[in-house]
């Protein structure tokens, strides 16, 4: 009975998948001197075996951070809050100009491009389990590429 426990135990720690995803291109465009509102751009690979979801994302230097996406509606861009986005196995999802973005509100202390920004990704694996991803975003300004540096 124990070995059978034993290898019952062993097989669903190697079946369970906690590895986490791939960050890439992470980077911040701050908003122009006076202007309070910065946006966040990045790719996450789910290299993992079950779906992730995203459910949301923070910041110290931001008072808040929202998931968007700009959506068309009737010929006119718009933006969409979004709660969560699910990234299925094997599969990548792109925050970028122009769809799914982050819009980061409430620039708590004076930011430069010499430095990167620290935003941590609340995630949820499909086997319900939580993982809180610490990821550092490159900051440039609008109009420059924050990866250039």
């Amino acid at each position: 009975v124990f070995s059978l426990l034993a290898i019952l135990t062993l097989a669903t720690i190697a079946c369970s998948d906690h590895s986490k995803p791939q960050i890439e291109n992470a980077r911040i465009r701050l908003p122009p001197p006076g202007m309070q509102m910065a946006v966040g751009y990045f790719e996450i690979k789910n290299t993992t075996g079950q779906e992730l979801v995203l459910n949301g994302v923070s910041g110290d230097n931001f008072e808040s951070v929202e998931m968007h996406e700009t959506v068309q509606d009737e010929g006119v861009s718009r933006m969409r809050e979004r709660g969560q986005v699910a990234i299925p196995a094997g599969s990548s999802t792109n925050f970028e100009p122009g769809g799914l973005h982050l819009m980061l509100f409430g620039i708590k202390s004076e930011l430069d491009t010499s430095q990167d920004a620290l935003l941590r990704l609340q995630l949820t694996r499909g086997d319900g389990s939580k993982l809180e991803m610490p990821v550092r975003f490159r900051l440039g300004v609008a109009g420059e590429d924050a990866l250039a540096r």
